[in-house]
């Protein structure tokens, strides 16, 4: 699946997945990680679960200007 702040490590070439299938993915220029995991996960339903792993860049500055540690989000 694409995703506006991250693409996949590997490329992919199959458009359809099995339940329970992991890709790992890496954040575009202009986005940092925010979150450790960096992997989507394919559910029964059909739909990709994963936490935003990935944030701009300059909402990262802002934040961590406008709410210093221990405040960052």
């Amino acid at each position: 699946p694409e995703l506006p702040f991250a693409f996949p490590i590997n490329p992919l070439y199959d458009t359809e997945f099995k339940t329970g299938t992991t890709l790992k993915y890496t954040c575009l220029p202009g986005y940092v990680r925010s979150h450790s995991t960096q992997t989507l996960t394919c559910n029964s339903d059909g739909e990709w679960v994963y936490n935003t792993f990935c944030i701009c860049k300059y909402q990262h500055l802002f934040f961590s200007f406008a709410f210093p540690a221990p405040f960052l989000i």
